[in-house]
Parts: C-alpha cells; structure tokens; sequence
C-alpha cells in the first residue's frame, strides 16, 4: 500500500477526527453542510473555480474556501469546494 485516504460526509465533520486523520498524514475529503455562509463564499465573484476532470455527464470544478464564519449548526468550515457543471 503507497498511500491511505478518508472520504467522508458532514458528519465526519468533527474536530477530533479531523486532527487524528492530520496526525495520520492521511488525505482526506469530507464535505461541508451547504449553509448560507458557505453558498456565499463558493459563489463570490472571482473565486477562482478550476476544472478538475471531465465525466460522461458532468464537468468537476474545485476552488480553495478560506475559512466561513460558524453558520446555524455552530460549526466554522476550511474547505477545497467542488462544484458540478
């Protein structure tokens, strides 16, 4: 094995999950509850949005979130977005 990675939902959003998968040296990828703050941030007027991989149905685009204010669930968000066209 050459590299371990973490895919997760919002629900792995946890901070003590967070820092033992940073500890591990994992990748990992978990997605962020689409609040109204981080709507904002994704859509902002150059933002930056590069194409990622083109599928059979969709185009993937990724863009770099600094950090978003705590919305309704109290959490605060560091995320790399990805977008479908």
């Amino acid at each position: 094995m050459r590299e371990r990675a973490f895919r997760g939902d919002s629900a792995c959003y946890d901070e003590a999950l967070l820092k033992y998968l940073v500890g591990e040296r994992l990748a990992f990828t978990i997605s962020a509850d689409m609040t109204r703050e981080l709507h904002q941030a994704c859509t902002a007027p150059g933002l930056g949005w590069a194409r990622l991989e083109d599928r059979l149905t969709e185009t993937v685009e990724v863009a770099e979130v600094d950090e978003i204010e705590a919305g309704p669930s109290g959490k605060r968000s560091v995320v790399k977005a990805a977008g479908f066209v």
